[in-house]
């Protein structure tokens, strides 16, 4: 006996429509569902119970196939969403063929992506599938389409005879909002009733069949379907995942296919086309163009790294021109002009160019902006350090609209240290929501490289293992899987290597000149070693010598809480320390560095130290010690009226309302009661150091012979001497020292020479260009043979009719001198079959002090790993015979890196035009996996699309949680050759694909809290709970630190700094909406929300065994 009741409601909160599914179904014979929508979800979720029952689904609407993506995307985050947002609105026009082929189409694409299908990936679920098809192929299920619009849903369960209790309860109906959909099944906010009584199972059954026997329904799959290739049945089990087991060799294709097809296929305007013939069309730059275009597309930005020479400019006007936005250009001062020229010939929209000492203007005019902008910064290594105003009105004003672009040009993209390289990665990326596949947090990521950094920085500076080595090549893979996908860097081995690249330049008449050198240009300091040695015991002995007390006089306060107390707001005590800490050292190396440039370097410094000596001691007389964070000190002796130092003081001691940031312009002097005696007596020691030294160097100021400028000038004739035509470039780091080396040169018969320093005319600019660029366009002059110049001209200039470098002296940057060398070595434009590259450098005496070299090999071999080199530019032969000088030539080994995906280019360029191979390889569906034996290890991956973008994810034999990995680790695994065969998937595939889904899916994480980012929150959250006027704006500023970690460093410092009382609380909300205002928090917001909006699809995994 049945209990069976007339009528329920089913919410699916108490109990799901599955379950009273399930519980019905043991007793039916035959199933009617009438659906608005049915894919295999809802099969599947009811697959056990149907796959003995005679089943018809009459279906009443469709998605539309192209809008699947979008229904993906949405599922992501509310899988309960109405699909009739997904039809396609001309659905009622289409004939039944096609409404036929739009239902299966989106069938198959449903099924086949990720978020959509993930409920059915394991190998139970596979069963399920084969259940359906089985049925189809049978005819014991049957899938017809109303061709009118039918938004109905019913099932109908027909009882077996031994359940009807002889007629009476011939069936169960169940109707109501619920589609045959998984989501329909068991989704919140769906409500059915449920009927029991012959009546209703009798009127909806009639209403069913009716439906179903309509002369106009459209056929999907009955049993007496043709057996056709066009069949639903057919179509399924051709193009869904789980039939498919392609070749590894077409995976492996297809992948190659998905990574590079975008940049083929891009359609740009052509340089030589944008400029009328004015610039050549290069098959490296078309590229760069493309994939420049394609990125930022992608990820709001890219980096334009290719190595100097290349044409990085070029490449950036012609993606501004193709962008077709309205564009600003920050470029240095000496560069303007140039970049003005560019933005004509390229025809750039709307261009504005400004040197970059103009930022706050340029902040004032744009940073709300309703209008997207594309920002092009050139040189943009400038702008790494977040802690800077300038930096922190970029940033600002790269979110002035969330759909604002950043095209950010720099050879050396790496610089100095990784949170230079996340500096600059920040201006077009929001850190917990970066768009980067490669990397789930880039916050995170970076966080833990600068760590590692610092910790290797500390012990590879003073001795370079093969340990250290080893640490540093896993950080610099580490940091190439972060910047991978958003950097253009090409090296001129990359031009010769990329087949289609040689081939063109070949066709072009173009090739590059042979690198000769670095040579080693060493001096003897003669008369002079010893003296320079008595010098480097006084400045280095620790007791009787150089002290440094001048420069940390933080170090003497004697009661810092009373200090803090009263200065607190003009100094951040942590930050204080820190910017005097070892300051000491660094001004006894830069002595030795300035010797090593030159005697009169060395002269100039000393003079202006013995002046700042001389200035804090007159302060001290004078009851004070002034701290200044910028510039020179003022000499009390030399303020107009001393008595409103006094008067500073005592606003300071009343605690009246005072303006700190005017005060700190002109200097913070603080009472000497604070400081202890010995702070003076110290800084009068170094002073009468300093002194000494001063005699012993230079009697009466006269500066004397200088052995370096003595050696130069032999080198300079005999190079001349060799070939006359062949022009010279010197460069030094300092300004007094280029300007005294050109002195020398034309006082002793070098009248020839021309000097260039960041203050030269614009005049002088065009002088250098008619003498020594050959692509100059004007009148070619020869009246200079050399130029002795600062890096000033080492950025932007063409200086290719000269085939000479010498460094004077060594930057303690090493990518300066990669600069330099590019100057002469230009694309298009060679003047000679070999250029010649002379270093000077410190002498061994001084390179202990100085360590240049071991600085400069830490900092090459990261950028070599990084972002690779191709000119040799630092280390000179392998004589050299000091440990610094040998690990320097080490790291300079690596400069000849070429791009690690140039084998997979050629690879891919050798087969884009068999139509058919890709044509095949573009059929492999959706989510295909496979099993590849006998391959070196056991291990799983896969390749999947987030978004517009590409990432991939891998799992070791035993690992329980996969990791996302950059597509140079990872397609050495895809690799396969033509005749390699895959073998069908099987339960263990099935585990690793669910452990390599879940990483691919996966939440962005929440940055940590701590350091600044914890201090910032602290004060929002203590202005949130007490200051309630304001509570949404602090809302939307704490989620713009906690959820989306999008201010930088500066801004959290700012943010941490401001003091709370309970009389300032309004005042203090007000500057932070000042600073950080409601636009600007608004942008990062969308920025962040567009971002979440995408959804991921797996497209290929593979399980590799041995």
């Amino acid at each position: 006996m049945y209990n069976y009741s007339n009528m329920s409601l089913i919410d699916n909160k108490e109990k799901t429509l599955q379950e009273a599914l399930k519980n019905a179904l043991p007793n039916v014979e035959q199933v009617d569902i009438l659906t608005a929508y049915f894919y295999f979800s809802g099969f599947s979720a009811l697959a056990d119970e149907l796959k003995d029952k005679k089943i018809r689904i009459l279906v009443g609407k469709a998605i539309d196939p192209k809008a699947v993506d979008d229904l993906s995307a949405a599922m992501k985050h509310d899988p309960n969403v109405s699909l009739d947002a997904f039809q396609n609105r001309k659905y009622v026009s289409l004939s039944q063929t096609q409404k036929q082929t739009e239902y299966t189409e989106g069938f198959i694409k449903l099924f086949n992506k990720s978020a959509l299908s993930e409920a059915f990936d394991g190998t139970k679920d596979q069963y399920m599938q084969k259940i359906f098809e089985d049925k189809l192929r049978d005819g014991s299920l049957e899938i017809r389409m109303t061709n009118e619009a039918n938004h109905a849903k019913a099932y109908i369960l027909t009882n077996k005879p031994e359940s009807s209790q002889g007629g009476d309860y011939k069936g169960n109906v169940f109707m109501g909002s619920s589609n045959f959909t998984y989501s329909g099944l068991v989704g919140q906010g769906e409500l059915n009733e449920s009927h029991r009584d012959n009546e209703n199972y009798e009127k909806y059954s009639q209403h069913f069949s009716n439906l179903w026997n309509d002369s106009n329904s459209i056929d999907i799959q009955v049993k007496d379907t043709p057996d056709s290739e066009d069949s639903f049945l057919n179509k399924i089990q051709k193009r869904l995942w789980i039939h498919s087991t392609p070749d590894p060799y077409k995976i492996f294709i297809r992948v190659l296919h998905e990574i590079y097809a975008e940049l083929e296929d891009e359609d740009v305007k052509s340089p030589a086309s944008i400029t009328g013939g004015k610039f050549s069309n290069l098959k490296y730059q078309l590229d760069a163009i493309r994939s420049g275009i394609d990125c930022v597309n992608k990820n709001n930005g890219v980096i334009i790294a290719d190595v100097v020479g290349l044409g990085k400019s070029v490449i950036a006007s012609a993606i501004a021109h193709n962008l077709e936005m309205a564009t600003i250009i920050i470029t240095p001062p000496h560069l303007k002009s140039q970049w003005q020229d560019y933005a004509t010939r390229f025809k750039i929209p709307g261009a504005h160019v400004e040197s970059g000492g103009m930022i706050r203007h340029l902040h004032e005019r744009y940073a709300k902006d309703s209008e997207p902008k594309l920002y092009i910064i050139d040189e943009a290594h400038r702008y790494r350090n977040e802690l800077t105003d300038d930096y922190q009105w970029l940033h600002q004003l790269t979110r002035s609209n969330a759909s604002n672009k950043v095209l950010l040009l720099t050879a050396t993209p790496y610089n100095n240290r990784p949170q230079d390289l996340f500096a600059m990665v920040k201006l077009f990326q929001t850190p917990s929501r970066s768009t980067i596949n490669s990397v789930d947090n880039l916050g995170l990521r970076f966080d833990d490289l600068i760590v590692k950094y610092r910790k290797l920085e500390k012990v590879g500076k003073k001795n370079l293992t093969d340990e250290i080595r080893a640490e540093l090549q896993k950080l610099s893979n580490e940091l190439r899987l972060l910047i991978e996908p958003i950097v253009i860097r090409r090296s001129r081995i990359d031009l010769k290597e990329i087949k289609e690249y040689a081939d063109d330049l070949q066709n072009q008449g173009i090739e590059f000149p042979e690198i000769i050198g670095p040579e080693l240009v060493e001096y003897d300091l003669g008369n002079l070693r010893q003296l320079y040695i008595n010098t480097l015991e006084k400045l280095t002995d620790t007791e009787n010598g150089f002290n440094g007390a001048r420069y940390q006089s933080a170090s003497y306060i004697k009661d810092r809480d009373t200090f803090i107390e009263k200065y607190g707001d003009f100094f951040d005590d942590s930050d204080l320390k820190t910017a005097q800490a070892n300051l000491a050292f660094f001004m006894r190396r830069l002595l030795v560095q300035r010797f090593e440039s030159s005697k009169y370097a060395f002269q100039t410094t000393l003079d202006n130290m013995i002046r700042s000596h001389e200035i804090i001691l007159k302060w001290w007389d004078k009851g004070y010690v002034p701290i200044r964070k910028k510039e020179g000190l003022i000499d009390p002796d030399e303020l107009e009226d001393f008595d409103s130092v006094e008067a500073i003081n005592d606003l300071i001691e009343s605690g009246e309302e005072i303006d700190a940031e005017a005060i700190k312009k002109v200097a913070l002097t603080i009472p000497r009661d604070l400081f202890e005696d010995t702070f003076a007596l110290l800084v009068k020691n170094d002073l009468e150091l300093l002194k000494n030294i001063k005699a012993e160097w230079f009697t009466e100021g006269f500066t004397g012979d200088d052995p370096k400028q003595v050696r130069t000038e032999q080198k300079i004739r005999e190079l001349l001497d060799e070939n006359p035509n062949r022009k010279i470039v010197i460069f030094s780091g300092y300004a007094d020292t280029a300007a005294y080396v050109a002195k020398n040169l034309r006082e002793h018969g070098l009248d020839r020479t021309l000097l260039y320093t960041g203050s030269s005319t614009n005049e002088l600019k065009k002088v250098v260009s008619e003498n020594f660029d050959a692509s100059f366009d004007g009148d070619h002059k020869n009246d200079y043979d050399i130029v002795v110049a600062t890096d000033a001209l080492s950025e932007g200039f063409n200086l290719h009719r000269a085939g000479i470098i010498i460094n004077y002296d060594i930057p303690y940057n090493p990518t300066r001198v990669v600069q330099r060398i590019g100057r002469i070595n230009r694309i298009n434009q060679k003047m000679f079959d070999k250029i010649y590259i002379y270093n000077f450098f410190p002498t061994d005496v001084g390179e202990g002090i100085a360590n240049v070299k071991g600085i400069s090999t830490l900092k090459m071999l990261l950028i070599n790993n990084i972002v690779g080199s191709d000119t040799r530019t630092l280390t000179p032969d392998e004589d050299l015979k000091s440990y610094f000088k040998s690990t320097y030539e080490d790291a300079d080994s690596a400069n000849s890196e070429r791009s690690w995906d140039n084998e997979y280019r050629n690879i891919y360029n050798a087969i884009k035009h068999d139509h058919n191979l890709l044509k095949e390889v573009q059929n492999i569906p959706e989510r295909t996996r496979i099993v590849r034996n006998g391959r070196p290890d056991n291990v799983s991956v896969s390749f999947a699309r987030r978004g517009n973008g590409i990432l991939f994810a891998l799992a070791g034999e035993y690992d329980l949680e996969a990791e996302i990995v950059s597509p140079e680790f990872v397609l050495p695994h895809f690799k396969a050759s033509n005749d390699e065969k895959s073998q069908e998937g099987d339960a263990a595939l099935d585990s690793k694909f669910e452990i390599l889904r879940k990483r691919i899916t996966a939440p962005h994480p929440l940055p940590k809290i701590q350091g600044r980012r914890a201090d910032a929150l602290k004060i929002i959250e203590a202005l949130k709970e007490v200051y309630s006027p304001e509570r949404n704006y602090l809302t939307d500023l704490y989620d713009a630190i906690r959820e989306f970690d999008d201010l930088s460093n500066g801004e959290l410092k700012y943010i941490a700094q401001i003091r709370l009382d309970e009389n300032n609380l309004a005042a203090a909300v007000q500057e932070l909406k000042q600073k950080f205002t409601p636009h600007y928090l608004g942008v990062i917001k969308e920025k962040a929300e567009s971002i979440d909006s995408v959804s991921e699809v797996i497209m290929f995994t593979e399980d590799l065994r041995k």
